[in-house]
């Protein structure tokens, strides 16, 4: 047995390890990538529609590091 890595889907960034293959196989999204997967517009369609605070938000995290939805 050995240990293998899991690591994120869009990033490429290592999760964790774990023992079993078929977890390692099926990846997942870190933490900073899934903000930006279930963000509910992007930061184009935010400014488009006037969303001031969507936008202040978006900024926010980008400003953090945190991977965000521009288009």
């Amino acid at each position: 047995m050995g240990r293998y890595l899991i690591k994120c889907d869009i990033c490429k960034k290592t999760i964790r390890t774990t023992n079993d293959v078929e977890e390692s196989y099926a990846g997942g999204t870190c933490e900073h990538c899934r903000y930006a997967y279930q963000q509910e517009k992007s930061l184009a369609q935010a400014m488009r529609d006037g969303d001031n605070k969507l936008v202040k938000d978006i900024e926010r995290k980008a400003k953090s590091g945190t991977m965000v939805r521009l288009f």
